[in-house]
């Protein structure tokens, strides 16, 4: 028969290797609730361009100066850029005050958002999906120079 010295320390192991596994468990499921995307068709809707910023300094706009943050070189009119994600990789893009839409195809899987857009392609490797916005960094070569562009976006 066991002593009770040794019944108290088994019953203490258990407690803690117990209380230690529902911490763990509570921590897993509680990750669930941020909010995060799973599957595709939970980027559909309306989305803006709030945010386009490169790893190294360039003269993006042309002016003379170089500049990490392009979204803010650009014009009041042309930051307005919204993009419209239909469902089964279809949608719309429209870039300045007075632009058209245009069509635009998507494709979200291994943590990637592929935009074929009209004129260009942005391969996005994300880095935060949530219902509310979208964060991804593309890698571009320019000027014999790589550079590493983030792109954010907001669903409006």
């Amino acid at each position: 028969m066991p002593s009770k010295r040794k019944t108290f320390h088994m019953v203490k192991q258990i407690a803690t290797y117990t209380l230690g596994l529902a911490a763990l468990m509570f921590c897993l499921t509680s990750c669930v609730k941020d909010g995060s995307v799973y599957e595709s068709t939970d980027i559909t809707g309306d989305w803006v361009v709030t945010g386009i910023r490169s790893n190294i300094a360039y003269d993006w706009n042309g002016d003379g100066y170089s500049e990490y943050d392009i979204f803010n070189s650009y014009t009041w009119c042309e930051r307005d850029i919204a993009l419209s994600f239909d469902y089964g990789g279809y949608g719309q893009i429209r870039q300045g005050c007075n632009a058209s839409w245009k069509a635009l195809y998507w494709d979200l899987s291994g943590g990637r958002l592929q935009l074929d857009l009209p004129g260009d392609d942005i391969n996005l490797q994300l880095s935060q999906l949530s219902y509310n916005t979208i964060r991804g960094e593309d890698y571009v070569y320019i000027d014999g120079r790589n550079f590493v562009i983030t792109y954010t976006f907001s669903r409006r």
